[in-house]
């Protein structure tokens, strides 16, 4: 069983996480710009603002960009050290070459000092963009008399789409995440890991164990019989499961043509009612199979009943 929300299938995010952080730096970018045109209408030493302010904003550019490029290396080491790996079985067990093994040896090596390398000017970027931060946050302490006015309008616009289009990456990644829909059993996986999934194309199939809804069909002749509030009795026609009870919740707008499955002689068009029924809960029973079919009988509600 799995709860509603539980993940079931995550998807690559390398891209998006990319577009991600060129939008945070872009973002920072743009609340830089804010406070330029604020400290311009403040009529405050706009040179020195807009050189600490631009220390900041490279500092954050250079930042991101260094992230992303150790993330991109860390997994692509992660994949070659797998590969590594199984060849060396390979050539171990003399199925393959070790040429190939050798290659992604060096490539493995290269990897791994790239992410070295990147981890230590991650830390001293980080420690750069910390002091360059302090520095435009000090500067503004000692500038900030409250002006401001329509000027700075269409900068604060700005700030604003983008942190619109950051809230939309997000929640692209997080969609990237398959969730369960509903609490319900896994009754098929479809995806495999490592191959492309199509937009709309089914990657697990959730069963939902606790059947609440159902639809009966009754024949013509009967349709007339039942009616909203009746109490109902559902047998499965292939003995398999339990009985479920329930009520008549509501009735088809009017007559119509019965589903072939549900035709006395299949090949002959007949016609019949459909009739909504709410479920009664049935705990401990065994769930119904995915399109399995019921007998229903009905008993009329009494006169005067909710």
């Amino acid at each position: 069983m799995v709860a509603q929300g539980t993940p079931l299938v995550e998807l690559a995010t390398a891209e998006v996480d990319l577009e991600i952080a060129v939008a945070e730096a872009e973002l920072s970018r743009l609340q830089s710009s804010v406070d330029a045109a604020v400290l311009d209408v403040r009529g405050a030493d706009f040179e020195t603002g807009a050189r600490l302010e631009q220390d900041a904003e490279r500092a954050a550019v250079d930042l991101s960009a260094l992230a992303a490029e150790q993330k991109r290396d860390a997994a692509e080491l992660v994949t070659v050290e797998e590969l590594l790996k199984k060849q060396r079985d390979l050539v171990d067990k003399k199925l393959a070459s070790a040429e190939q093994r050798d290659q992604l040896d060096l490539r493995r090596a290269a990897l791994a000092e790239s992410v070295a390398d990147a981890t230590a000017r991650l830390a001293a970027a980080k420690a750069h963009a910390a002091k360059a931060d302090q520095r435009l946050i000090d500067w503004r302490k000692g500038h900030s008399s409250g002006a401001d006015d329509a000027r700075t309008a269409p900068a604060r616009a700005s700030v604003r789409a983008q942190e619109e289009r950051l809230r939309q990456l997000r929640a692209e990644k997080d969609a990237l995440t398959l969730r369960a829909p509903i609490t319900g059993r896994v009754s098929a996986v479809l995806a495999v890991e490592g191959a492309a999934l199509a937009a709309g194309e089914v990657a697990v199939r959730v069963q939902d164990d606790a059947a609440r809804t159902a639809t009966a069909w009754v024949d013509e002749q009967s349709a007339g019989k039942v009616s909203v509030g009746d109490r109902v009795v559902l047998r499965p026609t292939d003995g398999r499961g339990a009985e479920r009870t329930g009520v008549v919740r509501a009735l088809g707008v009017g007559v119509a043509e019965l589903p072939v499955r549900f035709r006395q002689i299949p090949g002959e068009v007949s016609f019949g009612r459909a009739v909504f029924l709410d479920l009664d809960p049935a705990e401990g029973a065994l769930p119904p199979l995915p399109g399995q079919a019921f007998e229903s009988s009905f008993t009329t509600a009494p006169r005067g009943a909710p």
